[in-house]
């Protein structure tokens, strides 16, 4: 039963690798427009945070990618 469980969590995993990223990349846009456009540029907190955002969110769909998006299961 556990491993019919984890089969079919690990098989919906490549759908759902794409949420992450896109809720961390809208995190860092927003996170960015507010510290350049209300803090007054790039050396501020907010946008420095944003930028960490954007990065991580690279980092993250890159690793997604890795583990679930090349899978052939033919």
């Amino acid at each position: 039963m556990i491993i019919e469980k984890n089969a079919k969590v690990y098989a919906a995993a490549p759908a759902n690798t794409v949420i992450a990223p896109v809720l961390y990349l809208f995190m860092g846009i927003l996170f960015s427009g507010f510290g350049y456009y209300s803090r007054g540029g790039v050396m501020s907190l907010p946008f420095l945070m944003g930028l960490g955002f954007i990065v991580f969110a690279v980092v993250v769909f890159v690793r997604n990618r890795a583990l679930f998006g090349k899978e052939d299961n033919s």
